[in-house]
């Protein structure tokens, strides 16, 4: 009972093609990621999220859509010490700004036309299907390198933090948002592991599972990236859908192992 419609949430066609299901629930999760990406082409990068949400959020408006749940980022808290929903902080990339104008036009479209909207700020997901490349997450980039016994290149001193959330928690947070009665026209919450890892640690625990012999190289800090620490305040979360995530990091980064040597660590 899946319909498959291939194309640019930018282009009408495909919207008008795809709102002919008439769906009261719509996920907004397309977008042009990320950081990188948006400092080499922030055309493209305004275009996609900021264009491409606008286009988007029309459409549910005309077709009386329900509810949007729209998949923001954790980019939009900057260097925040507490990163709780009611604030955002100093925005560093273009991704990090149309995310965050993501937020306002869907906020908009919520207080103007009644659309219920639920904004999901993600915080560093992995998972089976994240590729390796150039504009894409350090997880696989580092397995790529580990498994082509190539350099592991850290930007600055490997001592700033992440939290890695695996994609099957999301999932489930994104489902049981669906369900969700909440009395406002929109609300933001946070989707995360709150459990930090150092740059350096994560690349010393890919180098042991993939038996590398790849050398650490540390280069300087990119220009953008002034972010040292970030981790969710989950509290929000599991009030409202009883959600926090389940999957380990060390057992989630043994699933994606397994899948990167079957799928990628030949290429």
């Amino acid at each position: 009972n899946i319909h498959v419609i291939y194309g640019d949430v930018q282009d009408l066609k495909v919207l008008d093609t795809a709102f002919q299901f008439k769906p009261k629930t719509v996920y907004h999760l397309a977008a042009l990621f990320a950081n990188q990406n948006s400092v080499d082409h922030p055309v493209d990068d305004l275009e996609s999220n900021g264009e491409g949400t606008v286009k988007l959020l029309e459409y549910c408006v005309k077709f009386k859509v329900e509810k949007v749940l729209y998949t923001s980022s954790s980019c939009v808290y900057g260097n925040s010490k507490n990163m709780i929903e009611d604030s955002h902080g100093e925005l560093d990339t273009p991704y990090a700004i149309t995310k965050l104008l993501g937020e306002q036009y869907l906020k908009y479209f919520s207080n103007y036309y009644g659309l219920k909207g639920i904004i999901i700020r993600v915080f560093n997901c992995y998972g089976n299907y994240d590729y390796p490349g150039i504009y894409r997450n350090v997880i696989p980039n580092f397995f790529q390198a580990c498994y082509a016994n190539t350099n592991l290149n850290i930007y600055g001193n490997g001592e700033a933090t992440r939290s890695y959330m695996h994609i099957d928690d999301l999932i489930f947070g994104l489902i049981k948002l669906s369900d969700i009665k909440f009395n406002s026209n929109c609300i933001t919450l946070n989707l995360g592991s709150d459990v930090p890892i150092t740059i350096i640690d994560l690349a010393n625990k890919i180098k042991f599972m993939s038996n590398s012999e790849s050398k650490i190289v540390f280069c300087d800090e990119r220009k953008w990236d002034h972010i040292k620490h970030r981790r969710p305040n989950l509290q929000k979360a599991k009030k409202l859908i009883n959600w926090d995530p389940k999957i380990s990091f060390n057992s989630g980064l043994d699933k994606y192992n397994n899948w990167f040597k079957k799928n990628m660590s030949s290429k």
